[in-house]
């Protein structure tokens, strides 16, 4: 990925468009006790698909409260859901580790309820993001829809490099390697708080 080695830290705006979406994502308020679900069993079996899906990973870019973040998207299609009934509770665990498998934060839970066979040529999504310290990381995601059982398992590796020539290279020493924006109904789009604290 040849943009990330020339990253500078100056503002930078990003604008996603994305049609036919299904917009019913209720996140960090998932009804999911992952005790419930085999996530260990789920993780040491490897990659899986058992929900058609796509999941697209972008690159590295900088927020303009100087944070680096890193998005990332799933999509799964009308038609595909369909095919195994018209409800659906779909739950997306993501899980950041470092490259030799220690966890570095908590899991990250949101839910999205489908209560009706959706329409043609739409798709459920799940747009997440989360800020993230130049390094190595591994991205851990599982989908899980509590109506049919059916569960995905992916991994993708991350790399996020250095700022080339950062005046502020201390800026990140009081904050973690990796942590998930907050977000609240009324956000939508928005970039999300951190608990978190630059200065």
């Amino acid at each position: 990925m040849p943009r990330l080695k020339t990253l500078s830290r100056k503002l930078i705006f990003a604008a996603y468009l994305f049609a036919s979406v299904i917009p019913s994502i209720a996140q960090n308020n998932a009804d999911l006790d992952l005790k419930s679900i085999p996530v260990s069993e789920w993780v040491n079996a490897g990659e899986t698909t058992e929900i058609p899906w796509t999941l697209l990973l972008r690159d590295p870019y900088l927020r303009m409260d100087q944070r680096l973040e890193v998005g990332y998207l799933t999509r799964i299609r009308a038609k595909d859901l369909n095919r195994t009934g018209s409800a659906h509770e779909l739950f997306l665990v993501s899980r950041i580790s470092s490259p030799d498998a220690e966890w570095l934060n908590a899991p990250s839970v949101v839910q999205q309820i489908i209560e009706k066979e959706l329409p043609k040529n739409t798709e459920a999504q799940f747009r997440m993001r989360v800020c993230v310290q130049p390094g190595d990381y591994v991205l851990w995601l599982i989908l899980y829809d509590r109506k049919t059982g059916k569960h995905n398992v992916a991994k993708r590796r991350i790399r996020v490099p250095e700022i080339s020539k950062d005046p502020l290279p201390d800026v990140y020493a009081r904050l973690p390697l990796v942590e998930f924006p907050k977000w609240s109904e009324t956000e939508g789009d928005a970039a999300g708080y951190l608990s978190s604290e630059l200065f």
